[in-house]
């Protein structure tokens, strides 16, 4: 059971490891519960510290942005499509085929759009340290 501790400290950020790493640690052995309590703290606390710490947090804003703007433009499309074919009456339900085919292209661009926040992301991650070394 502290060997698996000891790995979920060891998948922390460096500097949070050689800070708190031995406190952790410490903690751990003298708790008499080797319950599910402490593993969760440490896997939260993993979740956390690359989070915070890595920037990350800012990326998720940016693919549900992006997301919600490729979500918005298939629908506008869908509907000018609509206009522009003579469908100008009264709306109606879309039939499957249509709605597989818009959930598909909502799907692909934001598949899209994810891998370009992703790639921009460690790019410019790179790019920083780079220029700073």
């Amino acid at each position: 059971m502290r060997r698996l501790y000891r790995c979920l400290l060891w998948m922390h950020p460096p500097s949070f490891r050689r800070r708190f790493a031995s406190e952790m640690l410490w903690i751990f052995d003298q708790s008499g519960q080797r319950g599910i309590g402490l593993y969760t703290d440490c896997v939260l606390s993993l979740l956390r510290q690359w989070c915070l710490r890595s920037g990350l947090w800012k990326v998720i804003p940016a693919i549900i942005g992006g997301c919600l703007q490729v979500s918005a433009g298939a629908l506008l499309g869908l509907l000018a499509w609509r206009v522009r074919g003579g469908q100008s009456g009264p709306a109606h339900a879309l039939s499957d085929p249509e709605m597989r085919g818009l959930i598909n292209l909502i799907l692909v661009l934001s598949g899209a759009i994810v891998f370009m926040v992703i790639a921009l992301s460690m790019w410019l991650k790179s790019f920083v340290v780079r220029r700073s070394t």
